[in-house]
């Protein structure tokens, strides 16, 4: 989601007399949003429009606003919240294809059917480490959903007591 960097809602529209009647929109603090040359019935109307859109829209996500016009479907919060998870879904495959590739591209350039040098092996491990591990950090997300993984809590070990003589020592008595 977006911050949000706009003038805070509500807006209202507003008469200026700045050199000239002009028709505008004001943040309700007096904070000139923007204005109209003119104070005809027109700029009259696109004030007012200006004003509605904004208020209605506020809360939403600007970017979730402009990607249900991109797709041309109207907007609402519950889309939003799809939206959102749908541009997760979409760079969780991204990131997985990418490792696929990557892979694929890996075992096309070293096919097993070659004698590889001691040192080649050593490089061409050491890039499929690299791959291992952009291909595991793109499961991990898909597996976790798009959310930070948690770390693992470590288990402490337990203080364990055994009798005297247990373990096979000596026992004094």
């Amino acid at each position: 989601m977006s911050e949000n960097n706009h003038t805070p809602e509500p807006w209202e529209t507003v008469k200026f007399y700045m050199s000239g009647r002009r028709v505008g929109v004001d943040s309700g603090t007096g904070e000139a949003i923007c204005y109209f040359h003119n104070d005809g019935e027109k700029a009259k109307a696109n004030a007012r429009r200006i004003v509605a859109c904004v208020n209605w829209c506020a809360g939403n996500s600007t970017e979730g606003m402009e990607r249900a016009v991109e797709i041309g479907r109207p907007y609402s919060v519950e889309r939003d919240k799809a939206i959102e998870r749908e541009l997760e879904l979409t760079k969780q495959r991204d990131d997985l294809l990418a490792a696929l590739e990557r892979f694929v591209a890996w075992n096309r350039r070293y096919p097993s059917s070659r004698i590889y040098s001691a040192t080649s092996i050593r490089q061409i491990a050491h890039e499929l480490d690299q791959i291992a591990a952009q291909a595991e950090a793109a499961i991990a997300a898909a597996q976790s959903n798009g959310q930070p993984e948690k770390p693992a809590e470590t288990e402490k070990p337990a203080i364990v007591f055994y009798p005297a003589g247990s373990l096979g020592e000596e026992v004094q008595s």
